[in-house]
């Protein structure tokens, strides 16, 4: 049995793991010319098969995890599983693109909201922390909250009204992608 028969996403996996590693070598805010040339080779030799949307987002999800929790192998295992146990009970795999993504977001603000709650506790039990640190914390915490829950409510309303929703993604030159339920 091939790679590929057991895992029919493997080639995807494969692709969407070559843009992670291009991507994560550019600075955001100032991108070098070379980073960008290195960005744009990838898309030109990679033009087929794509990269779909759901798989990349779902990549996203667990580098997130893993960036928080990389200094605790035992429990990034453990929390890799709970997210797949998470994405069962939220029929990750019956949703449609855009309920997928909403689900990867969940997932992300989760993690990244605890993440706060830990270091706003750590600064609260530090003697010695200035105030405004611990405000500082709190409002990151504050701002967390309402992302993962501005995520669960959109799901959420998004399976109560049972729409069809089509986004369109127009590109240089014309094309388009459309992801429609």
């Amino acid at each position: 049995m091939t790679d590929e028969e057991k895992d029919p996403l493997a080639n995807e996996k494969e692709i969407t793991k070559k843009f992670l590693d291009v991507y994560e070598k550019i600075k955001k805010e100032a991108p070098s010319t070379k980073s960008k040339k290195e960005l744009e080779e990838y898309f030109i030799e990679n033009k087929e098969p794509s990269i779909s949307i759901q798989a990349f987002s779902k990549s996203l999800s667990n580098q997130v995890v893993k960036k928080i929790y990389e200094s605790s192998p035992m429990v990034l295992k453990q929390l890799n599983n709970g997210i797949e146990d998470m994405r069962m009970e939220l029929e990750y795999g019956n949703s449609s693109t855009i309920e997928q993504l909403l689900i990867d977001d969940i997932i992300i603000e989760f993690f990244q909201m605890r993440n706060m709650q830990i270091i706003l506790t750590s600064f609260m039990t530090t003697k010695g922390t200035a105030n405004k640190n611990i405000r500082f914390a709190d409002q990151m915490v504050s701002s967390a909250q309402r992302r993962f829950y501005k995520s669960i409510q959109t799901l959420t309303r998004l399976r109560k009204t049972g729409i069809n929703l089509q986004i369109n993604i127009a590109t240089e030159g014309g094309k388009q992608v459309n992801i429609k339920k």
